[in-house]
């Protein structure tokens, strides 16, 4: 749904990383959120950043939906960020073994 790329990418974000014990705490503003994600990814912190952002601009702000050269940050921060959970992911089983 092109409506909320941000919205969706967030929320997705944080179930992902939960698989990753990495999730969301109730408590966590999205920025603060970020700032946690972003310290445990480090190499993606810019990405987590920008899809933070653009989720609180979505949902809170006034712009409303993204313009195409957002969305494409939005999807391209994405792309990035999953794919270094994703790969945590792999680790951990790899390390802990299936859980």
């Amino acid at each position: 749904n092109r409506q909320n790329v941000a919205t969706e990418t967030y929320l997705k974000l944080g179930r992902l990383a939960a698989l990753a014990r990495l999730g969301p705490q109730e408590h966590q503003t999205p920025m603060e959120y970020a700032t946690v994600l972003a310290e445990a990814i480090p190499e993606r912190a810019a990405d987590v950043n920008t899809i933070a952002t653009a989720y609180i601009n979505e949902r809170f702000g006034r712009a409303g939906k993204p313009n195409l050269f957002q969305e494409a940050e939005i999807l391209k921060a994405r792309l990035t960020v999953y794919s270094s959970l994703l790969g945590r992911l792999g680790f951990m089983r790899r390390f802990f073994g299936r859980r």
